[in-house]
């Protein structure tokens, strides 16, 4: 009896010690969906922009116009690389606490075997070994000082990486605003080209000049268009662009939501 509580008492100190893992499935379909609900029109979203947004607004709604600093704050809300940086933090000061803790003892059993063991007495003698280590030499604390880099690394890192996603959104924002604006100078420009194609076949018909003279207003007008259509794909990149900036769907901009 002595043997059993002696063993239980020690089983119970180690256990503490012990770290488990929870197993946690995959879930794609509610990810997706998850990701495929965002908008611009989220509580949650909205409250982080009223505590954030300068100047402050004590009663916040859906803007007609958005900023580049509201833009900015959407995608501090939204985009997964700052997610992915917050738990990388959160990880490494886990470890800074994991550091702290002493080596646990360890528990043996070993079956030992008695050969002389009296008639009438089972000759299998179980035995036991317990193990307490201990750090010497300033281990402990040289692993948790560099725990504690690792920490503040990767809190520098959530900086370092909320600057790579306002540059990213700039950059999708100027690609965005400069594919408008030759928009507006393309279809200025096919318009004066079909002016001209205009006045030309006025002229053709008075028989002021030659059907080959017009080839050259004909070869422009059918060139601007087909930059026109070029063009839209480009708007439609630089949109896309705009949104995986935000780490919004491509809906939630379309529809101003």
């Amino acid at each position: 009896m002595s043997f059993n509580r002696y063993t239980l008492i020690l089983v119970l100190l180690a256990l503490p010690g012990c770290a488990r893992f929870q197993d946690r499935k995959l879930e794609p379909e509610k990810t997706l969906s998850a990701y495929e609900t965002r908008s611009l029109e989220n509580s949650r979203l909205q409250s982080f922009l009223a505590t954030n947004h300068i100047p402050a607004v004590s009663d916040w709604k859906i803007p007609d116009k958005w900023d580049f600093d509201m833009l900015t704050l959407v995608s501090f809300f939204y985009h997964p690389s700052l997610d992915v940086a917050r738990a990388q933090w959160s990880t490494a000061k886990a470890a800074v606490r994991t550091a702290g803790g002493r080596p646990n003892p360890t528990i043996g059993l070993l079956p030992g075997y008695d050969f002389n063991a009296a008639n009438g007495l089972s000759p299998w003698i179980p035995e036991m070994t317990f193990d307490l280590p201990i750090e010497t030499a300033g281990k402990r604390g040289r692993r948790i000082a560099r725990a504690e880099q690792l920490s503040t690394a990767a809190r520098l890192n959530i900086v370092s990486t909320a600057w790579q996603v306002r540059s990213a959104l700039r950059t999708s924002l100027l690609n965005f605003v400069a594919a408008r604006v030759r928009e507006q100078a393309l279809q200025a420009q096919l318009q004066s080209e079909q002016n001209i194609l205009q006045l030309m076949e006025q002229r053709l018909e008075a028989g002021a000049v030659a059907s080959t003279d017009l080839f050259p207003a004909r070869v422009a007008v059918l060139r601007t268009r087909s930059d026109l259509i070029d063009l839209s794909r480009q708007q439609a990149e630089a949109r896309a662009g705009v949104a995986n900036a935000l780490g919004v769907p491509l809906k939630a901009i379309e529809s101003g939501r």
